[in-house]
């Protein structure tokens, strides 16, 4: 039996896409749908600063009315329950948010 699903990892973030649930130093994180969907795509692009735009794409269906300052307040959500680790996810001004892996 072989599964096509694997773990995103940035530190101690951990993510598993089969189960869908989130560790940070093994220790589980309560995330909602909206909050994993936003940590995924930015665990999909390590170092790579991702607009709102981007991350609206991704975290939210198509034709759902949401503002770029809900992407920011998701954002916010998710640096909290991630701890300490939630430092990981920079904000690069003007531009949107990058995730660092070192």
């Amino acid at each position: 039996y072989t599964t096509l699903f694997r773990s995103l990892v940035a530190g101690p973030i951990v993510l598993d896409e089969a189960r869908r649930t989130v560790t940070v130093d093994r220790s589980p994180v309560e995330l909602s749908a909206r909050e994993l969907a936003v940590l995924e795509c930015l665990l999909r692009h390590p170092d790579h600063v991702l607009s709102r735009d981007q991350l609206l794409d991704h975290a939210w269906p198509m034709g759902v009315a949401v503002t770029l300052n809900s992407v920011d307040a998701y954002v916010s959500f998710l640096r909290r329950k991630l701890g300490p680790a939630g430092d990981r996810i920079q904000t690069v001004r003007g531009l949107g948010y990058r995730l660092v892996t070192a």
